[in-house]
This record gives structure tokens, sequence and C-alpha cells, in this order.
């Protein structure tokens, strides 16, 4: 659940919550129909259903007819930094909100700890959570920076040729500067540079997000490679970010 249906729920969360209802009760958001209060639901991953408890009746929604549901938070959530708590939260609460909040927390963690075979399982099981919506750029990068350490080259190129030609264009660009990255891995830097790093830098300069990295990796590769263009690249560092440690200030 991304950007789009994740904030339009908060919103509608933030206004039920006004309401004269308990603050314990789960949330159900069905497609097409107004949020409701229900007293508990579960989930059937075989079954991809909920089954949903509201008074003395139970009724089963197929997961495909379920735009969002919201139980109430784990106790302790907004402090958990563990990746045993976290990863229990992805276990108890699969597709019930907080699976999705603790993946995000999640993939950094695993990246930190080289525990990439658990960061690129992780994805795979959370990817259809956002109902058809992007996945957040953070997360596409944390499992492409997965695949890549490891040594999943054919399925990395294959994510950032579907990220280029169907992403979203900041998604387009961290694309091109990660295949900047494995190409530059490979020992191939001249096509570290054209196809990837250089790529970001012209075609993407609208994209604030990664415009310093994909500048600082151009000069850094240029310099490597004795390509005098660095310097025209470097004064644009310098100007667009008068504090980066450029390569000639280090």
């Amino acid at each position: 659940m991304h950007s789009g249906i994740r904030s339009a729920a908060l919103l509608t969360l933030v206004m039920l919550t006004a309401s004269p209802v308990p603050a314990q009760s789960t949330v159900v958001k069905r497609k097409g129909q107004e949020p409701e209060y229900v007293d508990s639901a579960a989930y059937n991953r075989p079954a991809r259903e909920y089954r949903i408890k509201k008074g003395s009746a139970t009724i089963s929604l197929l997961e495909r007819d379920v735009e969002y549901c919201r139980p109430p938070k784990p106790a302790g959530f907004d402090g958990m930094k563990g990746v045993s708590d976290l990863e229990q939260i992805v276990g108890e609460f699969s597709r019930l909100w907080w699976d999705m909040e603790a993946f995000r927390r999640l993939m950094p963690l695993y990246m930190e700890k080289g525990e990439n075979k658990k960061a690129i399982a992780l994805y795979r099981d959370m990817a259809p959570v956002v109902l058809g919506e992007p996945m957040p750029v953070s997360l596409k990068r944390a499992y492409w920076q997965a695949l890549m350490a490891d040594k999943q080259s054919a399925t990395l190129e294959k994510e950032l040729d579907a990220a280029v030609a169907s992403g979203s264009r900041e998604c387009g660009a961290w694309a091109y500067l990660m295949r900047g990255d494995l190409l530059a891995k490979q020992n191939k830097k001249p096509e570290a540079l054209v196809d990837g790093y250089l790529k970001t830098v012209i075609m993407f300069d609208d994209i604030k997000s990664c415009r310093r990295e994909a500048l600082e990796k151009t000069i850094a590769i240029m310099n490597d490679m004795g390509d005098s263009r660095s310097a025209k690249f470097l004064k644009e560092l310098d100007e667009e970010f008068p504090t980066a440690l450029s390569p000639r200030k280090a």
C-alpha cells in the first residue's frame, strides 16, 4: 500500500477517530465503499481472504475486494527497532497494515546486516501489498542492492529494465544509477559511465533525490578513467551542492 491509498486511508482514519467509536476498533475499507469499524479482522493467506467479525456476524471478504484493513497498532510498535520484533509483526499482521509498516523498517536493517536473501524474500512477499500502486522507490533500491550483493545480476538487470520502461521518472533515474553501480562492480567502467551514471545526470537532471550521488559517481569514475570532462561535472556539483565533499576537496 503506497502513498496514494495510504495517505487517503490515514486521512479517513483521522476523521473516523474523531467520531464517538471505540479507539481500539479495526477499520476495514472495501473497494468502492466507505471505511467501517468492525470488531476484528484476520487474514487467511492460503485462501487470500479476510475474516471479518462485526457484532454477531462473521463474513469473508476476498483480498481483491478489500482496499485496506487496519487493526489497532501493535503494543510498543512505535519504538520497535529490532529485527526479530519487526519480523514478528510481519508474520502476525500479514496483509493487516502493520506488516507494511514493519517492512519499511526491516529492509534497511537487513541490508545493514548483510541479510541479502532475507531482504529479497521479504520484498517479494510484500510486493502484492502495494495493491497495484508503485512500490516506494526507497524500497525498490534496497531490493536492487540486495540482488546485486547476492550476485543475482540477471534478475537485477530485468528489474532495472522494467523500472526504466514503466516506472516513474524518479524510479527510472535511480534505475540508471543502479545500472552504473552494477557495471562498475563488473569492472566495466566505460559502460558504467555511459549506460548508467551519465544517463542519470543528463536525462534526469530534474530528479533531485539522486542528483548529487549521480554527479559524485560520474566524477569519480571519470577521474579513474582519466577523463578530463570530470571538471565540468565537478563544477556542476559545486554549484548545485556547495557543501558537497567533492573529489577535488577530499
